[in-house]
């Protein structure tokens, strides 16, 4: 089977794992929170038209 190379590190893909260090902890929730938005993004740029407008209307609906 062929290496896929990914612009990602293959640990950050497989999730932060949970250890008795808090601060890794945290840095790893970052990275993951970080690879989330790049692919968000990206795809909101490739396709501008799937993203609906954040309303006041949304914002009623959220608070009740």
């Amino acid at each position: 089977m062929a290496k896929v190379k990914t612009r990602f590190p293959r640990k950050a893909l497989l999730g932060y794992r949970k250890s008795g260090n808090n601060q890794s902890s945290k840095i790893s929730k970052n990275k993951m929170l970080r690879i989330f938005l790049d692919f968000w993004v990206e795809e909101a740029f490739k396709n501008p038209s799937s993203l609906t407008p954040y309303t006041e209307e949304m914002a009623k609906e959220i608070d009740h």
